[in-house]
């Protein structure tokens, strides 16, 4: 999935794409703007992320409407980001392994229907639904991050995944380095849940490449298990990760200034901002995604700037 990129490339999350599909009246206009940035010497690049959300869209007409003016914005042969999952098992474990069946037969398929916009994806909506339904409870977990709730002894008959990942994060400690900073216990156990989710649980789909790296270091464990494992044994790697610290500091940005506009995208909004430091214009119709690489200094920010375009706010 690593591509090498031209000059500029363009990354969409899946707000931004979507909104963009809104202005097209047909595929004209969608070759029409493939042609103007070939010649600008411009690209788009998807990741995995926008066919998973695409995939989540309960309208089959308007999934095979996006997975269409996608095929028709891209050109051949339809160049894909590594998957989050990828990405950071590379850079903050740097575990690197060649792509799953599943991964593949994403690529081909994505090839031969840049190819060909008569093609589409071929896959069972409420198994795909089925697969990803834990992720549509995090927004839950960030909340309750946010308000320090307290479990009860019945917290842990419940069958509520939230509850089970809440309950398994909250089991870590904070350091007196995020106790004695402003909001820095929130901080702390949001990392916890990044962590948690990405490199514990899994945030694809199908997680073969995740139980991969589990299979070679500790095939024994569980999922819960898997949380003190890795901060025993790869505490300086998952602490000092700018990239698990980025997300963090939006989730805690979400939490902090939209608390209520925490919903199910959050994670995933957490996830695609990943792509900003890969490409070279990242394009959101989110607002909370701008406010906060607007506002905030992070270190992996540096020398990041947003500015608001008509409809859409670009990261570059």
């Amino acid at each position: 999935m690593d591509v090498l990129l031209p000059t500029m490339s363009f990354y969409l999350d899946t707000s931004a794409f979507n909104c963009l599909v809104d202005k097209f009246s047909g595929a004209k206009e969608a070759f029409a703007t493939r042609e103007h940035l070939r010649k600008s010497n411009k690209i788009w690049i998807v990741s995995p992320l926008n066919f998973y959300e695409i995939f989540s869209n309960s309208d089959p007409h308007r999934r095979e409407i996006l997975i269409a003016r996608l095929s028709q914005l891209l050109p051949s042969p339809g160049m894909i980001y590594s998957s989050p999952t990828r990405i950071l098992l590379g850079q903050v474990l740097n575990f690197h392994h060649p792509l799953t069946e599943y991964e593949d037969n994403i690529n081909q398929a994505w090839f031969s229907i840049v190819k060909d916009d008569r093609k589409t994806f071929i896959y069972d909506f409420d198994v795909w639904l089925e697969r990803t339904r834990y992720q549509n409870s995090l927004h839950k977990v960030i909340k309750w991050i946010g308000c320090n709730y307290e479990l009860t002894s019945t917290d842990g008959t419940t069958e509520d995944i939230a509850l089970s990942i809440y309950a398994a994060i909250k089991t870590v400690n904070p350091s007196d380095f995020f106790l004695q900073q402003k909001h820095g216990e929130k901080l702390f156990y949001l990392k916890v849940l990044v962590i948690f989710c990405v490199f514990c649980l899994g945030v694809e789909p199908e997680n073969k490449l995740l139980e991969t790296f589990w299979n070679r270091h500790a095939p024994s464990l569980n999922t819960f298990e898997r949380l003190h494992h890795v901060f025993e044994k790869y505490p300086d790697e998952l602490f000092t990760s700018d990239e698990i610290d980025l997300m963090a500091h939006f989730l805690l940005y979400h939490q902090v200034e939209h608390v209520k506009k925490v919903d199910r995208g959050t994670f995933r909004d957490a996830l695609h901002l990943l792509y900003s430091q890969h490409a070279y214009n990242f394009v959101t119709s989110d607002g909370a995604l701008y406010d906060f690489v607007r506002t905030n200094r992070h270190s992996a920010l540096v020398g990041v700037t947003a500015f608001h375009g008509r409809d859409f706010y670009f990261v570059n």
